[in-house]
């Protein structure tokens, strides 16, 4: 009887501790998920953020326009499209706006410019540095006294590529800089 009441007593304690662990396990998984989890709702939660994050990538910003001069600065970000006040279209979840600041050798902007006049007649406006924009340009619209840089607006036809399909080139005063902005459609 007392090897029975052993073995049954060692029996017991196994399984005890089996349970046990199995429970430590499953808590520790249980964390481990939640880490995960966490870990996911931070990565969706900064997707927006890195959108509205600058880049410096001519190769990838070439997968989205059409890049036929070689840049020597391309800086650019893509932005949820808001409402614009001139449609009445409402933009979808997932329309957005790309802004791009290129810069250009100088013989290349020439022919930027030239090539994009034959679209439409170019007109003259002023544009809203924002503080991601290239050092040059921020001083420049610093110079203004009104935080903006004279420019003259373009078709921008030739960067084009789907799905940005519409929007303006603007060729800044004075330098081989340009501003492009496409939205989808």
């Amino acid at each position: 009887m007392k090897a029975s009441s052993i073995k049954l007593f060692c029996a017991f304690l196994i399984s005890a501790f089996f349970f046990a662990d199995c429970k430590t396990y499953d808590s520790d998984s249980n964390v481990v998920r939640q880490m995960q989890n966490e870990n996911q709702n931070s990565k969706i939660a900064n997707i927006g953020d890195d959108q509205n994050q600058a880049k410096d990538d001519a190769v990838e910003l070439g997968k989205l326009i059409n890049l036929q001069y070689e840049t020597e600065e391309a800086i650019w970000k893509l932005e949820p499209l808001g409402k614009n006040p001139n449609s009445d279209r409402a933009p979808g979840p997932t329309d957005t706006k790309l802004i791009a600041v290129l810069k250009f050798k100088p013989e290349d902007a020439q022919k930027v410019v030239e090539q994009a006049s034959t679209h439409k007649p170019p007109t003259e406006t002023s544009v809203n540095v924002e503080n991601w924009f290239p050092p040059e340009l921020v001083a420049k619209s610093q110079e203004s006294g009104d935080e903006t840089i004279k420019g003259t607006v373009y078709a921008p036809n030739d960067f084009a590529q789907m799905p940005y399909q519409n929007g303006t080139l603007t060729h800044i005063a004075d330098t081989n800089y340009f501003i492009l902005e496409l939205v989808t459609n």
